[in-house]
């Protein structure tokens, strides 16, 4: 865990020096090719976790077709709720409204 620290702070700290030292097509290149990386490392991370649900042992024959039903149902609620609460939230404390422009 250290080395993973020692590595971000290092990249922290660098980017101080190396970011007003690139052309601006070198600040486009870094940015694009850090988005790919990470883009790259975040579906690394989704697939093992999706592969992992097949390395434990479990009755998939025992259970109930209700259960995966209403994971879903909860997950559509909870997101409908969190972006209704975070919109409200944000239209509240806006200084400019925004209009529709129909």
């Amino acid at each position: 865990m250290s080395g993973i620290v020692s590595i971000m702070f290092c990249g922290i700290f660098m980017a101080r020096y190396t970011h007003p030292n690139l052309s601006e097509l070198g600040k486009d290149v870094t940015a694009k090719i850090y988005s790919a990386v990470a883009h790259g490392a975040e579906v690394i991370v989704f697939l093992f976790l999706g592969f992992s649900i097949f390395s434990f042992d479990l009755p998939f024959s025992s259970i109930e077709p209700v259960f995966p039903i209403l994971g879903l149902l909860g997950m559509v609620i909870g997101r409908l709720i969190s972006v209704l609460l975070c919109s409200l939230i944000t239209n509240t404390t806006r200084k400019t409204k925004l209009s529709l422009g129909l």
